[in-house]
């Protein structure tokens, strides 16, 4: 539990799309998480790599994938997480789509198999870090903090949350469509349940392939502060023009 409380403190992270992550925008979160700390947990909502190798409008496109490999990803995201363990007491990672990348690869490359899944490649098990890949089972490895569900995303509708909300029937915090959105419901017994999407933490270049259309992407991250009953409040943090006003009012830019 946090510290004189008997709260416990969530920070939220949603989709990174390492390599391809907003590093100021992430440097930002981490600066503020930083000076908040340590937190009680920290979750991040899936799509932790991006495996520009293997989308596909590269695979097969030695020109177009560029000269990361996937060790090298890996890699860069293990420096991540030397953060981020000295920010949390715990760590928690949803599979997203992209992560599944890998998997789908494996499978017409099974002799790889158990060196290249993300929970492998970024040593999740020996870092002491929750993997769960709830992109091939978001009912089964959802994962439960109080009353709320922790799932990467459902829907890309321009609707996303009001959908994502009526499927699932509880509260439901997600990643996946890059914006934050949010839809409540009316359950009976007076309770309200609410679907909140977080934005995401990615950069320019893991959206090349919308070629410069407009869209609606934001950085965002959400604070979440549970009760020892399971209820909770929470704040989504957003990052714009290179700054963020925290829950408390400071400002880091």
């Amino acid at each position: 539990m946090s510290k004189g409380s008997q709260m416990k403190r969530v920070l939220v992270i949603p989709d990174l799309h390492v390599p391809q992550h907003d590093r100021k925008a992430l440097g930002l979160v981490e600066a503020y998480a930083k000076s908040e700390g340590p937190w009680d947990q920290i979750v991040q909502l899936g799509d932790w790599n991006d495996f520009p190798q293997l989308a596909s409008q590269t695979l097969g496109n030695l020109k177009a994938q560029g000269k990361n490999t996937i060790r090298d990803d890996y890699d860069e995201g293990e420096r991540i997480l030397d953060r981020w363990q000295k920010l949390a007491k715990r760590i928690d990672i949803l599979q997203g789509n992209h992560d599944e990348r890998i998997e789908r690869w494996l499978g017409c490359q099974p002799l790889f198999t158990g060196s290249l899944e993300v929970q492998n490649g970024l040593h999740l098990k020996e870092r002491g870090i929750g993997w769960h890949p709830v992109w091939e089972n978001a009912s089964k490895y959802a994962l439960r903090i109080g009353k709320a569900d922790f799932i990467h995303g459902m829907s890309v509708s321009p609707n996303h949350a009001r959908i994502t909300g009526a499927r699932w029937g509880d509260n439901v915090i997600y990643g996946h469509t890059h914006d934050a959105q949010c839809a409540t419901f009316e359950r009976r017994g007076k309770v309200t349940h609410v679907a909140q999407s977080l934005g995401w933490l990615g950069g320019e270049k893991a959206i090349a392939y919308q070629r410069g259309r407009p869209n609606k992407h934001e950085h965002a991250f959400g604070v979440f502060h549970f009760f020892p009953d399971g209820f909770f409040q929470y704040f989504v943090v957003r990052i714009f023009r290179g700054r963020l006003v925290a829950p408390g009012g400071k400002v880091f830019k």
